[in-house]
């Protein structure tokens, strides 16, 4: 019969050993609790984090699409090209995220807790 502490492997068993750990030590995600679980952030901050990151996204891009031109090899203008709309992309989800939470704040009554 196997031991408590090891995995019922057969001739592959591994020892398991447990440590008890602090009580203030971030353990699989879990905050301890004078910090608090949840982490909120408003809908006007949503918008300037969207903005923030479409204007990095596109930047990213323009400076993709504009190094195209001194590339030489087909294969690199291609993966270059690739890279460059792969950017235009995350900046136009960043614009749609951004969108949705103005159109949230302007169609949120003064009285309600979004």
């Amino acid at each position: 019969m196997a031991r408590r502490d090891r995995y019922n492997a057969g001739a592959n068993a591994v020892l398991i050993r447990r440590t008890v750990c602090a009580p203030d030590i971030l353990i699989a995600g879990r905050l301890p609790k004078e910090q608090g679980a949840e982490l909120k952030i408003s809908a006007q901050m949503t918008i300037l984090i969207a903005a923030f990151f479409a204007i990095i996204c596109y930047g990213v891009a323009i400076s993709g699409f504009s190094s195209i031109g001194e590339m030489t090899d087909p294969a690199q203008v291609v993966d270059a090209k690739g890279f460059a709309w792969f950017w235009a992309f995350l900046g136009s989800v960043a614009v749609a995220l951004g969108a949705v939470s103005f159109w949230i704040v302007r169609t949120q009554d003064a009285g309600d807790d979004a």
